[in-house]
């Protein structure tokens, strides 16, 4: 696959002030989406029937020779993202085609983001979300990879920059940080979240050829029988207020130390060991969901296909980080309160994160500052 590699753009770290939409012209956009309709009609005209929309995106600057969007881009607040950031980088289009989350072919090539989206997961919708490990361990309060990706292309933030999510939940704003190399903090106050979000993001920088060739030597069943053992002396595990702003490695390195019984398992690396942990939760939650279903399972069939599934991601992964030229800017991931943040005054140059509202359809919406 030597013929993706390319050179790495230089991103430029000063923040870009772009245009915002005028009311009236976000009006004239979705006057223009509208699609005369017959009462018997049962499918809707595709976009670019109705508009141009790299016309639209770039005010005229670009058309469909240069610049193509995903297929998949047919909402209003996708080509308002894709506009946002064609604001940001559109003056350099190669760093448009490493970062872009919306553009499929940036002057005549792939984008990045068209490689790392067809890193296939679980119950992935196009190009938006479950790609890389995203998918991995199911959590239902998040938002799309893709549309964080915009919004921090669209706040200017580069590698020298800093993002926070104050409300980190499973991690997918720090996972779209380390793919573009920008480093990030993730604080939750649910301690089980925050060694999800760093085992997600861990599990990036895998080198996958290392990881198979020691698994080939391990039967799947004895890993799964392994974390069902009980362990000889079981640990009370108590996290309270007082241990705030505890790094999720820590964490990580307690339980293993408290909760784990010694074997093969507890003697891998601790990517390795972390990663076989979310796997056996990830199967643990699917046969606890699917149990009164058609499509009820014995738990160790879940975690087989589950493991399955997630070692072809990170073969997926560690390929196309290889062959773009991509390295993974790992973050910080505190046990924290968004009240008592444990970073200097200044710090932070963007925060992306999902506020904790009672309806939950709200969490997946992101508040940007």
């Amino acid at each position: 696959m030597s013929e993706l590699k390319e050179p790495k753009p230089q991103y430029d770290g000063s923040v870009v002030q772009p245009r915002l939409l005028v009311t009236e012209t976000e009006r004239e956009l979705q006057n223009l989406l509208k699609v005369k309709s017959r009462a018997a009609r049962k499918v809707t005209q595709p976009l670019a029937t109705t508009v141009d929309p790299i016309a639209w995106v770039t005010d005229g600057e670009h058309s469909r020779k240069t610049l193509k969007l995903f297929d998949d881009v047919s909402q209003v607040y996708e080509l308002l993202l894709a506009r946002m950031e064609f604001l940001s980088l559109g003056h350099d289009l190669s760093l448009l085609r490493r970062r872009a989350a919306y553009f499929e072919e940036v002057d005549g090539e792939k984008s990045d983001h068209f490689f790392l989206s067809a890193i296939r997961g679980k119950g992935q919708i196009g190009h938006s979300n479950q790609y890389l490990t995203h998918w991995f361990y199911p959590y239902k309060g998040k938002y799309h990879g893709q549309m964080i990706k915009a919004l921090i292309n669209f706040m200017g933030i580069g590698e020298g920059g800093l993002v926070l999510d104050p409300f980190v939940g499973s991690g997918t704003t720090l996972v779209e940080c380390a793919t573009l190399g920008i480093p990030s903090i993730g604080i939750d106050i649910n301690p089980a979240l925050c060694i999800v979000s760093q085992i997600k993001v861990d599990s990036l920088g895998i080198a996958y050829p290392d990881l198979q060739r020691e698994l080939a030597k391990i039967k799947p069943l004895d890993i799964f029988h392994y974390f069902s053992q009980k362990p000889e002396i079981s640990k009370k595990w108590f996290l309270g207020f007082n241990q705030l702003n505890q790094d999720a490695n820590l964490l990580l390195a307690q339980a293993w130390e408290q909760q784990f019984s010694d074997g093969f398992v507890k003697e891998l690396p601790d990517t390795w060991r972390n990663l076989l942990f979310l796997c056996y939760l990830h199967a643990l939650s699917d046969h606890t969901y699917l149990q009164s279903t058609n499509k009820a399972m014995p738990f160790e069939q879940f975690f087989l296909r589950d493991l399955n599934e997630y070692l072809d991601t990170l073969s997926g992964t560690h390929r196309v980080l290889i062959d773009r030229h991509l390295q993974i800017c790992p973050p910080k991931v505190l046990f924290g309160t968004a009240l008592e943040l444990p970073v200097p005054s200044e710090s932070i140059d963007g925060i992306i994160t999902s506020p904790p509202y009672r309806n939950t359809m709200w969490k997946v919406l992101p508040f940007v500052s």
